[in-house]
């Protein structure tokens, strides 16, 4: 016989063998010592999670002629025969998903086993089946013969009818942790005589995403390529990501806001034949370790990780703002699905990361926070300085003998004056509000006031400007009558009444400069700033 794939080779035997689950081997090991064994069990969960392999144990373990602690013994029978028990029976519902197969199934149910106690029949991806099939099942399934057991597995329980599963024990298999993982990994590389780095078991692990199956595969890989001892760097070379020699300028590039470097970064990437959705997923894995590390101080919640990893995490925690990282983590996450779908994957990755560098040419509140908080991290270290003029004193730090005698007269309206003040910035609050309430409830009159431009006017009035592109959603919501409707909620939320104009002329635009002047006037005070190279 050729040669047998390792995650065969290795496939579980018994329930001891079976690693992660054993919420779900506990069970069914007592279920067999109590003799409480169900007539149909839905086993779900992810790919790769032992599903099957546990199916093929149980089917085995119930007819286990001396069970040992609810697993099997080894040495009767139904135990040396797996893989070639007549009475345990694997069906596999993506091919065999008519009602005709169903229909011979529940003819052959009706037979005695064989060798051992119990027909066990595994139906595996059993959400596949038609509905004419699972209505076919339904009756046996619900009042099987004695001595019949049905083992359902599916990946998508979610597509099976509520009556399939109302009549299933259901057991939810989880993702495997990376500690279980990298023992049973150890344990195979023991048993082949393989030398391996525990960083390269820790990475192995970290891109199986939870399942066992596809951790061994990448493992028998590793072992064909590096002929020798497997490092970290043999198991980024055949995954097809860059190491961390590469994703730490890479990185240090993003939090500096470098768009030429990155650019010239993610050529060589193309270059080097990598996936691109294989990197973006890497990237977002070390900002997210960055950014547990940034929160916690702590290493404990990280995975494994060496010294002089840790060391590099640090110092980019040091360098990234927190808008910035936060910011960088949402849109490669959303890039990364993104990518399944397009053909245009290269361009997307660029736009994606020169809008992160280029926080100013992105019309969100996000992108203008991460502006501020950059400028503000950069006022704290010296690049920028407030330029206030010294001669220029504040009215309230003016003494009364340097006030002009126009101002004097007028202090007994000051008290007036400031309430004026601290009354600005009402209207847009409450525009927020209203926007915020469309969104939930009319998502196309938020769609058309999204982008309009919004002005406080004087005596309790308010102006909306829509750009000359968009001159037709003013139009709709006039036909429509919506306007008067969002001026009374306009009023709802300022508290008082508010008179509300629509324009349709152009609205002035000012720069990125202007607009971060305006969030620091909002956040900081009304100070100038001025950028020192």
């Amino acid at each position: 016989m050729g040669y047998v794939a390792l995650y065969r080779q290795f496939r579980p035997k018994c329930f001891a063998d079976i690693a992660g689950q054993e919420h779900i081997v506990n069970t069914l090991k007592n279920q067999i010592k109590n003799n409480r064994i169900s007539h149909a069990y839905l086993f779900c969960g992810p790919r790769g999670t032992g599903k099957t392999s546990a199916a093929l144990v149980f089917a085995h373990a119930v007819n286990c002629l001396s069970p040992v602690d609810g697993d099997l013994c080894g040495e009767c029978g139904p135990c040396t025969q797996q893989g070639e028990n007549p009475d345990i029976y694997e069906i596999d519902a993506a091919s065999n998903n008519g009602v005709d197969e169903i229909r011979d199934l529940r003819e052959n149910v009706r037979y005695l086993p064989v060798m051992g106690k119990y027909k066990v029949y595994i139906i595996d991806e059993v959400h596949m089946l038609s509905q004419s099939a699972f209505n076919a099942l339904l009756k046996t399934l619900e009042e099987p013969p004695s001595h019949v057991i049905f083992i359902l597995a599916t990946t998508e329980p979610h597509k099976l009818p509520a009556t399939i599963i109302s009549r299933c024990q259901r057991f939810d298999f989880k993702a495997i942790t990376l500690a279980d993982i990298v023992k049973v990994l150890s344990g195979i590389a023991a048993k082949l005589n393989v030398q391996t780095e525990e960083s390269a078991l820790f990475a192995i692990a970290r891109w199986a995403n939870g399942g066992m199956r596809d951790a061994i595969g990448l493992l028998d890989q590793c072992i064909d390529y590096a002929q020798g001892t497997i490092t970290a760097e043999c198991v980024n070379t055949v995954v097809g990501v860059a190491g961390m020699d590469f994703v730490v300028p890479f990185l240090n590039a993003l939090a500096e806001g470098d768009a030429d470097v990155l650019l010239r970064k993610i050529d060589e990437i193309v270059a080097a034949g990598k996936d691109l959705g294989v990197f973006a997923k890497d990237i977002v894995y070390h900002l997210r370790n960055i950014m547990l590390l940034s929160m916690t101080k702590s290493a404990d919640i990280l995975p494994f990780i060496d010294e002089k990893t840790l060391g590099e995490y640090q110092k980019l925690g040091e360098q990234f703002v927190t808008t910035r990282l936060l910011r960088s983590i949402e849109a490669l996450a959303d890039m990364e699905a993104e990518l399944r779908y397009t053909t245009q994957a290269r361009t997307l990755v660029e736009l994606t990361f020169v809008k992160l560098c280029r926080p100013e040419i992105v019309e969100d509140i996000d992108a203008l926070r991460d502006e501020v908080e950059t400028l503000r991290a950069q006022m704290s270290s010296g690049a920028v300085k407030s330029v206030s003029s010294a001669t220029e004193k504040p009215m309230a730090q003016k003494t009364k003998e340097e006030q002009p005698a126009e101002e004097q007269k007028k202090s007994p309206q000051q008290p007036e004056q400031v309430k004026k003040v601290a009354a600005e910035g009402e209207f847009k609050k409450a525009w927020t509000a209203v926007l915020t309430a469309l969104k939930k409830t009319d998502t196309p009159t938020y769609g058309y006031l999204r982008n309009v431009e919004f002005e406080e006017l004087e005596e309790g009035a308010a102006r909306i400007t829509f750009s000359k592109r968009d001159m037709i959603f003013a139009k709709t919501m006039e036909r429509n009558g919506k306007i008067p409707e969002i001026e009374k909620m306009l009023s709802e939320q300022a508290g008082r009444e508010v008179k509300l104009t629509v324009n349709t002329e152009e609205p002035e635009k000012k720069t990125a400069g202007e607009r971060v002047q305006d969030a620091l006037n909002d956040l900081i005070g009304k100070d100038k700033f001025e950028v020192i190279d």
